[in-house]
């Protein structure tokens, strides 16, 4: 009896060993290099539900339904895009402008006060012997070589982005073309893809789909809930610091919190700090105060909410954010607890046994 124990624990932990592993290999390798045709399904699958409905209540072809339904999506897509983009440029475009005078209005009158501000410190040093004019060129200088090198490294970013740009437009393009055809011809192609499966593997399959698309759809809404608390506080606090189109600012900085890399506090630090530095200390208390506001809300409800919806204890929905952040970037952090979850079904459901 032992023995059938032992080997069964050794057949399960084998099997579940080779599911990691390919598991492993198509999220690290496989969806980024069909990422393009991942997305065209994803907005298939999202757009099922609605095409059939219209498609039942009017009487229309469903294939010209889900033309049109894309049509307007893509074109609502791409006007708030559109918006986005020309707000981020004016923003960009007024900080240009302004590098001038802010170098002359506050980067050199807080050089030479810092100046003041050591020599009064420092009563007993030979003022004298520093020549203060030399000091004040040469804190310039630094200040110059640190913009030159600014600049160089922004170029160097623009031109990076510069060069990926045909990249990313045939991804997009390969992204549209694909989400047309599986909207389309949903059903044909799920089937063709269930007929090719035993009939009972086939039924297991089907419900794990199902699954599937109620974990996605959930975890949409989970993200959207979340993107949404951040730029309502994002926008709150930039009305309350009085800083220009809030909107804009508070959209840009929450999509940047999604990312786990960047986070808000790649943008609100930054700004806190130089707020401190220029004295502007409302500024500077403001931006460190929002972020660690935004940082709690944030860490408190992602695995509450997260785990609320799709099925998952916010421990376990925390730990596979993390880890499918370590192990695969920004794909993991979703992929590893909608994985988590649809193993969790699988298992409640008795497709397979590896939990109690």
């Amino acid at each position: 009896m032992n023995l059938e124990k032992q080997k069964k624990f050794l057949i399960n932990f084998a099997y579940l060993t080779v599911i990691l592993g390919l598991g492993y290999v198509a999220i690290k390798y496989l969806v980024p290099a069909l990422l393009p045709f991942v997305i065209g399904m994803i907005i298939a699958v999202i757009f099922k539900g609605p095409i059939g409905k219209i498609s039942n209540r009017f009487k229309i072809n469903r294939s010209l339904v889900s033309v049109f339904v894309l049509i307007i999506f893509y074109a609502v897509f791409a006007v708030v895009l559109l918006l986005l983009g020309s707000q981020l440029l004016s923003l960009g475009e007024d900080g240009i402008a302004k590098i001038p005078g802010f170098y002359t209005n506050t980067i050199e009158p807080f050089l030479k006060k810092a100046i003041n501000y050591i020599t009064d410190k420092i009563p007993q040093a030979d003022i004298q012997s520093i020549d203060m004019s030399d000091v004040i060129n040469n804190a310039i200088g630094t200040v110059s070589s640190f913009v030159t090198s600014a600049s160089s490294a922004l170029l160097s970013a623009i031109a990076s982005i510069a060069t990926k740009l045909p990249a990313l437009l045939i991804n997009s393009i390969f992204t549209i073309v694909s989400s047309f055809f599986f909207t389309i011809d949903y059903h044909d192609i799920t089937d063709f893809v269930f007929k090719q499966l035993p009939e009972k593997r086939a039924i297991q399959a089907r419900n794990i789909k199902g699954d599937v698309i109620g974990t996605v759809w959930k975890y949409i809404k989970s993200y959207a809930f979340l993107m949404l608390i951040t730029f309502v506080e994002i926008t709150i606090g930039m009305l309350l610091l009085g800083i220009p189109n809030p909107l804009a600012v508070a959209a840009i900085i929450s999509v940047i919190d999604i990312l786990p890399v960047l986070g808000t506090g790649s943008i609100l630090i930054p700004w806190g700090i130089m707020g401190f530095i220029f004295d502007d200390y409302k500024i500077g208390i403001g931006m460190i105060l929002l972020y660690i506001v935004i940082t709690i809300v944030r860490q408190t409800l992602e695995p509450r909410v997260i785990g609320k919806q799709i099925g998952l204890h916010p421990v376990v929905t925390l730990i596979c954010i993390f880890v499918g952040a370590k192990l695969f970037g920004l794909i993991g952090m979703f992929l590893l607890p909608i994985a988590a979850t649809i193993l969790k079904q699988m298992n409640d459901e008795g497709a397979i046994t590896w939990f109690k």
